[in-house]
């Protein structure tokens, strides 16, 4: 699949216009302006993934046959790249939803893909890195059939699965590349999907932890797009109330929400300085009595989860486990609080 730009969100009109949208419901404001028939929005397929599979492999395909044919790896290899994933990638507080699940195609293509690349990174391996393509080529054309389906596109797997590539693009990150805006297509397909499963996912543990984990995406493609956090995610983190560890998460991440909103009325100047300064205080002190509140005299949450990382089989060094991504992702933009850039 190739990146072909951010498709347009905005109604039939406004598109064919190439006029800005204010996605207004049940008719867009420009066409209330003019009196003209809003001609509605695209649907969620046509929103997530132009699927230019076909292509892309063909060109996988070209390049391979110029050395040793790696398009039907041996199960050994496969293997390899599943346990790797899991053991590089998988803790208490990431993705361990993952370990529920059935590893089909809809799954295992990407998660394959994903513990390719990262091998072939460390390896510096590029046949490795045809594969890992391969496999993602493989995802994207097993994903594109689930979200054309009513049913499907509403399960764990697909969800999880779009969570995967949007992990494989960051896998994939390099200066001047189209990574950063496939990244992007990605969790804005992501956030899609999680707002079509309804927040009545948010009555089990593992739709929870699902919510949490494309949540972090949301909210870093908000801080770092200086964009407005979806109102959707707001309101379904405020309702959340379970164990401790995920309380402390939810109040940090509300914070971060905040931060973005802040960010993104520093670069559409929609505010005034003084007010733009004044929510800049008050954010930095609550972020303050969080730390305080939350972290001042608490045993270590990294050596807590380390207790309760995943039983699959172990053959990668343990020391390399990133722990409490969800803390870890929100907290590390705390510094940037003061100084939008």
């Amino acid at each position: 699949m190739v990146y072909t730009g951010k498709p347009s969100l905005g109604c039939e009109e406004c598109r064919r216009a190439k006029k800005k949208c204010d996605q207004a419901l049940p008719s867009c404001g420009r066409c209330v302006r003019l009196d003209k028939i809003c001609g509605g929005y695209r649907d969620l397929n046509e929103l997530m993934f132009r699927d230019q599979s076909s292509s892309v492999a063909r060109r996988a395909s070209q390049q391979s046959e110029a050395g040793p044919s790696t398009r039907h790896p041996s199960p050994k290899k496969e293997a390899t790249a599943r346990d790797f994933f899991f053991n590089h990638f998988v803790t208490a507080t990431h993705l361990s939803f993952l370990e529920k699940m059935s590893l089909d195609d809809h799954l295992l293509k990407p998660i394959l893909a994903c513990g390719t690349l990262a091998l072939a990174n460390r390896n510096s391996d590029q046949p490795a890195r045809e594969k890992a393509r391969r496999y993602y080529i493989e995802a994207i054309t097993t994903i594109n059939a689930a979200l054309r389906h009513v049913r499907r596109v509403r399960e764990d797997a697909t969800l999880a699965a779009v969570l995967l590539l949007g992990i494989f693009e960051w896998l994939n990150w390099e200066p001047g590349g189209s990574s950063q805006d496939s990244w992007r297509h990605h969790v804005q397909g992501s956030s899609q999907v999680l707002q079509m499963r309804g927040r009545n996912q948010l009555r089990s543990a593992q739709g929870r932890a699902m919510f949490r984990e494309v949540r972090s995406s949301i909210i870093h493609n908000a801080l770092t797009s200086e964009i407005e956090v979806p109102e959707y995610v707001i309101q379904w983190t405020q309702s959340l109330d379970d164990e401790p560890i995920g309380a402390t998460i939810d109040s940090l991440t509300l914070l971060a929400c905040r931060m973005a909103s802040i960010r993104t009325a520093f670069r559409t100047g929609s505010v005034t300085d003084e007010e733009l300064a004044e929510r800049t205080a008050e954010l930095e002190q609550d972020l303050l009595s969080w730390s305080e509140d939350t972290l001042s005299g608490k045993p270590n949450l990294s050596a807590q989860s380390q207790q309760q990382v995943t039983t699959w089989p172990r053959t990668i060094d343990p020391t390399e486990y990133h722990i409490n991504r969800y803390i870890a992702q929100p907290a590390r933009s705390v510094p940037s609080i003061t100084s939008p850039t």
